[in-house]
């Protein structure tokens, strides 16, 4: 280890035994920063790459809208179902419950997107 490096370590074993809590209170707001910038970098991560998915058969209203920002309550419309079908639905159970094809609730929902963005999801 070089010289620098013990004296910074002397400094911090140092200012433990002289002000622990303040010591303390240093250290958990660093833990917090690092936690919560973690939690941010993978949030922001997850949301990036998800929208280059291809809408799949296990996604719900819910997530495809937040997904493609599109709002929730259009996507029901095309696809004429009622609002309380909202949480957590997947478009298989739609499909089976309209007793449609999957393809079919996919297309629906791909052309509210394109309508928004003027271009299909990928």
């Amino acid at each position: 280890m070089a010289h620098g490096q013990r004296t910074i370590l002397r400094g911090l074993a140092v200012l433990l035994r002289r002000r622990p809590l303040l010591a303390s209170a240093f250290l958990a707001a660093a833990a917090l920063t690092f936690i919560f910038g973690l939690k941010a970098l993978v949030h922001f991560t997850y949301w990036t790459d998800h929208r280059q998915r291809p809408i799949a058969s296990w996604m719900s209203i819910n997530h495809i809208a937040r997904v493609w920002k599109v709002d929730a309550h259009e996507l029901n419309d095309a696809l004429q179902i009622s609002d309380n079908a909202l949480n957590g639905v997947s478009i298989a159970r739609i499909a089976k419950e309209q007793d449609k094809p999957v393809s079919v609730i996919i297309m629906q929902i791909q052309s509210v997107i394109e309508e928004e963005y003027g271009e299909p999801p990928s």
